[in-house]
Parts: structure tokens; C-alpha cells; sequence
């Protein structure tokens, strides 16, 4: 839980921004009655960029893009929480989001996941409302952020002992080399006190 972006305090920005740079699952609120202002977008433009890539489209069933929440907070505060309304909110922010970003931007993550169209079909489903006083319209953020909740550890699991099986067999020659020149140096230990 984070300070916020966009604020009036400068250090607020830096903490957010870098809090959000590390994350695995990004949630992020904007109030739904002033809903993706140019804050929001700047914010989204550079931390879903660097949002991990969990999906996989022939490794796993993790939908794409399911770690970002774009969430219109204090749903209740649009005509008291009219669906049609918020969804026209929702479909507005995500069509303005995308209208600020370069025609390659999701090229790294179609080329790392194997999907594609993030922008035209994925990208809106990742937009939810949210409000405590009307539960129907917290349903679809609560079931997905489950979801991925109940997903990722066997996920990033899988990837830390990949990555440790990897870095062994890579490095394993080097280390062997390096343990055979200093088990030399012990054994010329005497050599090496003469020459010195």
C-alpha cells in the first residue's frame, strides 16, 4: 500500500514509482469519478512495462496480463455505483491509457509470452471497479486477484529452481576450474614461501 502518484509531495512519486518497478502483481487505484488522469497513465505507461511476464502460452494457463489491476476505486461515488456508467468509465480510461502508447510497446511481452493483441482485447479486461458499500461490484477484481494469488508461488517456484538448475550447470565448469588453481596454489604453497 503505497502513497500514491501524482500527489503534491515529489517524494511520494519516487517511493511509488520504485516500489512499483519491483512488483509482481501491480494494483493500482485510480478514483473512479476522475478515473486515468495523465498521472495515472504516466505511472501505468512505465510500470506495466516492467511487470513480470507470468504468461506463458505454452507453459502454463495463466491468463495474460492477469498481475495488473487497473482499478476504479470509490465506485460507489459514480450515479451511487450504476454499472453502465462505470463501465463506460472503465472502457474510456482503457481506451485513453492506450492512445498514449508507441505502436511496439507490447512487443516484448507478445515475444516472451506468445500472445498477442494486449492492447485491443487483453488490456480491457485487466480494468475492475471497486467499492466496499456495493459487493456485485468488487466480484470480478476479487475472483481475479484470487485467482492469481492461489497461481503465482507454484509459478515463481517453478522459475527459481529453473534458474538455479541453469546457473549450475553454466557456472559449474568455471567453478571447477577455479577450485582445481587454487587447490594448485595449495599444494605449491611451499614454492610460492621460497619465492617470496
Amino acid at each position: 500500500d503505497l502513497p500514491g502518484y501524482g500527489t503534491e509531495e515529489a517524494s511520494d512519486d519516487i517511493i511509488t514509482f520504485n516500489a512499483g518497478q519491483k512488483a509482481d502483481i501491480l494494483i493500482y487505484l485510480s478514483q473512479a469519478n476522475g478515473f486515468m488522469r495523465v498521472e495515472d497513465i504516466n505511472y501505468l505507461k512505465e510500470n506495466i512495462r516492467t511487470l513480470p511476464v507470468f504468461e506463458k502460452k505454452e507453459e502454463n494457463n495463466v491468463k495474460p496480463l492477469s498481475n495488473l489491476f487497473v482499478v476504479a476505486s470509490q465506485a460507489n461515488s459514480v450515479n451511487n455505483g450504476n454499472v453502465k456508467d462505470l463501465s463506460i468509465i472503465l472502457q474510456k480510461g482503457c481506451e485513453n491509457f492506450c492512445k498514449t502508447l508507441a505502436p511496439k510497446y507490447w512487443k516484448k511481452r507478445e515475444d516472451i509470452s506468445g500472445f498477442t493483441n494486449y492492447g485491443t482485447s487483453i488490456l480491457p479486461k485487466r480494468f475492475f471497479t471497486y467499492t466496499i458499500d456495493i459487493p456485485l461490484l468488487c466480484k470480478n477484481f476479487n475472483s481475479s486477484l484470487k485467482e492469481i494469488l492461489e497461481m503465482l508461488p507454484e509459478i515463481i517456484n517453478k522459475r527459481t529452481q529453473a534458474f538455479i538448475e541453469e546457473y549450475r550447470r553454466t557456472y559449474i565448469a568455471i567453478l571447477e576450474t577455479e577450485i582445481k588453481m587454487n587447490e594448485g596454489l595449495l599444494s605449491d604453497k611451499e614454492e610460492y614461501c621460497k619465492k617470496l
